[in-house]
């Protein structure tokens, strides 16, 4: 989408903090037309490209699956946009209704049906999974744009004049396309790289941890997909304790809930591994590698989204950029020797290099670090957790797969609370947590 959904949560997010509709409205119009020409163009060159794909893999049937899912196209990237427009208006639900209930629940629906409807007639299962993706994106990008509407109904309102900002929208958000590129190729690198000296077996392992490795940015994506609006607000109104607020906040939340699995993968990185397969335990020191390295990424909270959402897309860009070059540099020296080791060093190498490089550029640009005296209590209870996890592993020596993995995670997890709970929170913690706990308790007691 050319960037421009992530320019539209920073500049709707400003533009609605200021009360201009008529620029939130030329934001997300303008935003739609250029969203709308990229995807149907790249749809048309899509649709041209397949008889080659056709050609190449010698497969006839896979023609109308490409061509469904190329069609599917302009509706992902509009769902992207109208979801995204809402996130700039601080609503997340219409992200999660839209993209992560809706359209995967109507897609395993129609899909299911559909197959069985389809083995009886004898058509290409493939081709039906393609309508099912179809369906669903189409389906979730009406729903989108109905809940965008009834969100900013000043949409429709013909009486307010539109503002338009394109040129603006368009030079913040063309970086970012670069940005998520680099961005991609630097995640697959080391997969890339060990595929070139190795064989496939040994990339199978890389995969395993690199996949087990996700879990632990979950926390981080989701307080970045929340901090945008405000980061983009605080910047724009030069509020410097709100923007070190928002930074210093998302980090302790990102380290207290991450924390956990961060150990848990360490002391038990044979036994998840394990669940892959028996040969995937070789790859053990690699995972725990990639996780220390995935534990700085966490611990210096989200600076993609403060770089991205204060208006230095370019910048962003440019590390990215720099991490690609990082990671083949480092790669090519280590992984021919050291092949699965090789490369978690070099992605972990690159990762943590490349996020204080970050945390140094925000703490220039702002003087603000995100940590704070707050975060003690959670770190006491990483510590008292580490201590834990070594007693069981000294008691229980020979205790191995799904039973080690049980043990270690039921002690981590009830140490960690049983410690913060002991030494007490934060007040600011506290009044959130009691926040959410009353609002759960409303939602239950409303549905008696």
């Amino acid at each position: 989408a050319m960037g421009l959904t992530t320019g539209s949560i920073r500049y709707v997010s400003i533009a609605a903090a200021e009360e201009n509709w008529a620029r939130v409205k030329g934001i997300i119009t303008g935003a739609v037309r250029y969203i709308i020409l990229a995807s149907i163009t790249i749809t048309i060159l899509l649709i041209l490209f397949i008889p080659v794909l056709v050609d190449y893999y010698q497969k006839p049937l896979l023609g109308p699956t490409l061509l469904i899912f190329a069609a599917a196209l302009p509706f992902t990237t509009l769902t992207n946009l109208f979801v995204s427009v809402a996130q700039g208006l601080k609503s997340i639900r219409e992200k999660v209704l839209a993209k992560d209930i809706l359209q995967p629940f109507i897609e395993i629906f129609v899909g299911i049906g559909g197959l069985v409807l389809v083995s009886r007639l004898g058509y290409e299962a493939s081709t039906w999974v393609a309508v099912a993706y179809l369906v669903s994106v189409m389906i979730a990008c009406l729903f989108a744009y109905f809940k965008l509407i009834r969100l900013f109904p000043k949409l429709r309102d013909r009486n307010i004049d539109v503002e338009r900002i394109d040129k603006q929208l368009l030079s913040f958000s063309q970086p970012l396309l670069i940005s998520r590129l680099t961005s991609i190729t630097a995640f697959r690198m080391g997969l890339l790289l060990l595929g070139l000296w190795y064989a496939n077996n040994i990339v199978g392992y890389y995969g395993a941890v690199i996949q087990t490795t996700q879990i632990l940015p979950l926390f981080l994506i989701a307080f970045s997909a929340m901090l945008g609006p405000y980061i983009s607000e605080a910047v724009a109104s030069s509020n410097q304790h709100e923007l070190k607020h928002v930074y210093t906040f998302s980090t302790r939340w990102i380290i207290a809930l991450s924390s956990p699995f961060i150990l848990i993968i360490i002391f038990a990185a044979k036994d998840i591994l394990g669940l892959f397969g028996p040969d995937y335990v070789i790859a053990s020191t690699a995972l725990v590698i990639m996780t220390v390295a995935q534990s700085i990424n966490l611990g210096v909270g989200a600076t993609d989204t403060i770089l991205v959402m204060a208006g230095h897309s370019r910048l962003d860009a440019i590390n990215n950029t720099l991490l690609v070059i990082l990671t083949a540099l480092i790669g090519f020296y280590l992984i021919p020797t050291y092949g699965l080791l090789g490369a978690a060093i070099t992605q972990g190498i690159a990762i943590a290099f490349i996020n204080i490089l970050k945390l140094l550029q925000i703490h220039h640009l702002y003087n603000i670090w995100p940590l704070s005296a707050s975060l003690i209590p959670y770190l006491l209870a990483m510590g008292f957790s580490v201590g834990v996890s070594l007693l069981i592993l000294y008691l229980f020596p020979d205790l191995a797969g799904i039973p080690k993995l049980i043990l270690i995670t039921l002690g981590i997890i009830i140490s960690y609370i049983l410690c913060i709970t002991l030494i007490g929170l934060d007040k600011e913690d506290l009044g959130i947590l009691r926040e959410a706990k009353d609002n759960i308790l409303l939602k239950y007691l409303s549905t008696k």
